[in-house]
């Protein structure tokens, strides 16, 4: 089993998983109750800056 397979693997996976939790978590449909957009912007550069943390 290669390595870099294994960690692209992981890194789609990652990717997938943060993406559909804050599309359908109920703390992501608090916030746009919340209307509070720049808490919601914060949490998709947490996202984000995990998702480059990855690479």
């Amino acid at each position: 089993m290669n390595l870099d397979h294994v960690k692209a693997s992981l890194q789609l996976y990652y990717i997938i998983v943060l993406r559909l939790f804050f599309v359908f978590s109920p703390i992501f449909k608090i916030l746009l109750y919340i209307k509070d957009h720049d808490v919601i912007i914060e949490l998709y550069k947490c996202c984000d800056t995990m998702i480059e943390y990855l690479y």
